[in-house]
Formats: C-alpha cells, structure tokens, sequence
C-alpha cells in the first residue's frame, strides 16, 4: 500500500509542476490558476518535504554551495520584506516563500522523476510556442488594438513574477 500512496504523491506533484505551467498560459482566470497552485503545488511540496526530508538532506548534503548561495538568496529577500515600502509586507513575504517552494518542486521531482522535470519543460516550451499566435489573435485581431500597442500575453503570462518563472523554464529547456 505504501508504494500506491507514494506513486499518487509523486502523481499529484507532477500535476502540480504542469498546472503550473500549463495553466500559466492556458487556464483563463488568475482565482482558478492561484487555487490549482494550492491545491496541486504548494501543498503537496509542503507534504514532501515532510516525508521526503532524508533525501532532501541528502541532496542539501551533495549541493552544499549552490543550495547555500540559494538559501541565502530566499533568506536575504525575506530579510528585505523587514524594510520594503511595499503596502503589505506579508504579501512580499508569501512570495518568498511561494519561490522556495518552487525550488524545493523541482529538486523533489529531481529526484523522484528526473526525466519527467524535462520532458515537462519541453512541452510547456511547446505550449508556450502555440500561445503566442493565439495570443497575436485575441490582442490584435479580436481585442481590434492597434499594431503599435504593446502585446498582452495570455492567461497569466502578462503576469511579471508568473510569466518570467515560465520564460525562464522555458529558455532553461531550450538550452539544454
């Protein structure tokens, strides 16, 4: 029974890795997408990290300098949220913490499903590709802006944290 319940967690991550980043692009409302990111990602790394920590130690142990550097990284940008200007510090915070969750998604799937972390990557880079004339279509043809307007992505990709989390995956995909 353990092996069932430990492939449904590593189903439900693996969901969650590509709500993310599919649902950037393809799901149409920003409540629906941050409730799938909830439900399917940020929960569930959480639970995992929980039950998986031997083999998150294990990897800290074996990346000592970039998980260090990493680490300090998330550190300092939460120490910032002391003395930001921003209206609700808390708020900034919660990002923080939403990064370092990401993070942990990935090393997580790194070590229980290596090749899917890639193969996911390669169709978001996919269905990255097919939004944008799609994207091209609803700003220019259907929303009738003028060609000198600025595009609007879709979905949450307009988004500067969201769609440069995608972008970044995206890039970090194609080089490979």
């Amino acid at each position: 029974m353990v092996g069932v319940r430990s492939a449904w967690a590593v189903g439900v991550l693996c969901m969650g890795y590509l709500w993310f980043l599919f649902g950037i692009v393809w799901v149409p409302s920003n409540k629906l997408y941050q409730q799938g990111l909830v439900l399917l990602l940020w929960l569930p790394v959480l639970i995992a990290v929980l039950v998986l920590h031997k083999r998150l130690l294990q990897a800290w142990r074996s990346n000592k300098v970039f998980l260090g550097l990493l680490l300090m990284l998330l550190g300092w940008a939460a120490l910032s949220t002391v003395w930001t200007a921003a209206e609700e510090p808390l708020k900034e915070l919660k990002r923080v913490l939403y990064v370092g969750l990401f993070l942990l998604l990935f090393q997580i799937l790194a070590e229980l499903r290596s090749a899917f972390v890639w193969k996911g990557l390669g169709l978001a880079f996919v269905a990255l590709a097919l939004s944008c004339p799609v994207s091209f279509y609803l700003f220019y043809v259907q929303g009738t802006h003028p060609l000198s307007a600025r595009l609007d992505g879709m979905g949450q990709a307009g988004h500067p944290i969201l769609g440069a989390y995608v972008m970044a995956l995206a890039v970090m995909w194609g080089l490979q």
